[in-house]
């Protein structure tokens, strides 16, 4: 006997027999060549149908998030007692992360040995290529933690981490991303709230230590730790009204070297981008005595 029996007249013959048979129908098990006749056999081949099905597809669950695991993130976020560390918020290129990481790590010295760079950013992390980028800058790799998300959107236990305990908070945006550079700053501004919202509910961004963030944006004076890079000089008001001092706007910025090299310094256009795409050379007499291009 092979499914359970039934009477004469269709009915089941208890409660036990149905269940045994809609759990084996509908989990698609069927019944074989050998299947269990009595109670006893039937209830423990049921409890092996439960468990299997809500069991393995939770352990494949967990095979596929280890196997994502590196392209959601790189490195650890800070842990509550580390030192504060520095965040970077927004779809930041791998050019624009390895010279900032380069420029922090030249510039910052001895005081900044210990700081922890976060970067929070809607790109896969291992679009970063964390492993290479470190060992090419000579950085440990638990000073860099790259997390996939973004302010708006990323889980909230991995936001706080975040934004909690950082001494500054670098917020940009990329034209790569999208079709035109007014949306771009426009999530920019989205960006800056939801950091500055955090930051007033938990006081983070205040001298490196967290305390008195919260005071600074209650009596409306700037938030010093927050710089923030747009393209277009539309939503000044906006963020100076949010309290942020430290405002960078590409075209405004392109804008004026412009004027410069037309005016009093003809060739600055010309001379800035060549500095900034000067490929690196080796053999030079800068301060640090290394062999990275000069500053």
């Amino acid at each position: 006997e092979e499914a359970p029996a039934v009477n004469s007249d269709g009915s089941w013959e208890g409660l036990f027999p149905f269940v045994y048979w809609a759990l084996v129908t509908m989990s698609t098990v069927g019944y074989g060549d050998f299947a269990p006749v009595s109670t006893l056999s039937r209830a423990f081949a049921m409890a092996a149908i439960l468990l299997t099905i809500g069991w393995v597809p939770r352990q494949f669950g967990a095979l596929a998030a280890a196997l994502a695991e590196d392209r959601l993130r790189f490195g650890h976020l800070p842990r509550a007692g580390d030192p504060p560390h520095v965040l970077l918020c927004g779809p930041l290129t791998q050019v624009q992360l390895r010279y900032f990481l380069q420029t922090f790590l030249e510039l910052g010295g001895a005081e900044e040995e210990r700081t922890k760079v976060v970067v929070l950013s809607p790109r896969p992390a291992s679009y970063y290529r964390g492993h290479v980028l470190v060992d090419r800058l000579n950085m440990h790799q638990s000073r860099l933690c790259v997390l996939q998300g973004d302010v708006t959107s990323a889980r909230a236990e991995d936001l706080v981490e975040a934004v909690s305990g950082a001494k500054a908070a670098f917020i940009w945006s990329d034209a790569s991303e999208y079709a035109s550079r007014n949306r771009a700053d426009l999530d920019t501004v989205t960006r800056v709230i939801a950091v500055r919202k955090f930051m007033q509910d938990m006081g983070a961004l205040a001298g490196g230590d967290g305390s008195g963030a919260a005071e600074h944006l209650a009596d409306g004076r700037p938030m010093e730790a927050v710089f923030v890079q747009s393209h277009f000089t539309t939503n000044r008001l906006l963020l100076t009204g949010m309290g942020v001092a430290n405002q960078f706007y590409v075209s405004a910025l392109k804008m004026r070297a412009l004027a410069m090299s037309v005016t009093c310094c003809q060739g600055c256009a010309t001379l800035i981008s060549n500095l900034l795409y000067a490929p690196r050379v080796s053999g030079n007499n800068d301060a640090s005595g290394g062999d990275g291009g000069w500053r």
